[in-house]
């Protein structure tokens, strides 16, 4: 990069290791540490400096294909974001396909250097990128530019739902707690309570027990224990816990008042939650 005048930095991690060590993918590591090492050139900056990543417009079609694999919300369905602001992260190219930045750099005649392992199938983007989104194009040539499109789509229909859901927020969740019972007949209730709780730890399958017995009223009783629960909601009456796979217990004292008190985000540690109601 002499002939541009661009510091060059380079970083070496111990991937592998630092995958066993967390029970994580080599995919994943490799993210958790590179995104790491970027935020040391933002945090505490005074000049809000931000790091400019190469996502483009086809790491965007990888990216739905991959969450759609794992199973995904509306969040995973509507791509990278352009700008992650509390990481300091943008992606300038993220509307640019991948064949126009390779043109362009052939009119310019600037050589280039691509990860050797980009190629490499064993890894779940590489096998979407090489072998999926072909075949997908066999039934529609045009797949890559329709997709992304309709990830831009799915981008607005998010700020929608993010919207009604922060209304949802500031009407049901105060100091004094979370006013549950307007939810009770709502037909979106588990929903409404998984965004509401979810920045707190509670996890998708707690939430739906939750909601299944906000619906039928079992969140108010307090001498008859209902049947037995799943292993993460094993008990919800009047001085009962919720657990999430058996960690992380969650105290749940009933007291009648139609309410859950919450810590506040700054201060959960993931540990334990208190929940009143």
């Amino acid at each position: 990069m002499h002939e541009l005048s661009v510091p060059l930095q380079i970083k070496r991690f111990d991937t592998r290791r630092h995958a066993e060590e967390k029970g994580i993918s080599i995919e994943m590591a490799a993210r958790e540490l590179r995104y790491q090492w970027f935020r040391s050139f933002t945090e505490g900056s005074e000049d809000r400096k931000v790091v400019a990543v190469a996502h483009n417009a086809d790491d965007q079609v990888e990216t739905l294909l991959l969450n759609l694999s794992m199973g995904t919300g509306i969040r995973g369905l509507s791509g990278m974001p352009f700008i992650k602001q509390a990481e300091g992260i943008i992606r300038p190219l993220q509307a640019t396909p991948r064949a126009l930045i390779l043109d362009y750099l052939s009119t310019l005649g600037q050589s280039y250097r691509e990860d050797s392992s980009n190629s490499d199938t064993r890894y779940k983007r590489n096998l979407i990128r090489h072998q999926l989104i072909p075949l997908f194009e066999e039934l529609n040539p045009s797949f890559r530019e329709t997709t992304y499109r309709m990830i831009e789509h799915l981008r607005s229909t998010e700020a929608l739902y993010m919207e009604t859901i922060e209304r949802y927020r500031s009407e049901l969740l105060s100091p004094n707690g979370l006013d549950y019972k307007p939810l009770a007949t709502h037909p979106e209730r588990t929903t409404i309570l998984f965004e509401l709780l979810r920045p707190y730890g509670f996890q998708r399958p707690v939430v739906e027990e939750l909601s299944k017995h906000l619906a039928e009223g079992r969140l108010e009783q307090s001498s008859t224990p209902p049947p037995t629960y799943s292993s993460m909601v094993y008990s919800c009456w009047s001085y009962s816990h919720v657990r999430r796979e058996q960690q992380y217990p969650y105290p749940l004292t009933s007291a009648k008042t139609g309410s859950a008190h919450f810590p506040s985000e700054e201060n959960y540690t993931g540990s334990s939650f208190p929940l009143v109601l």
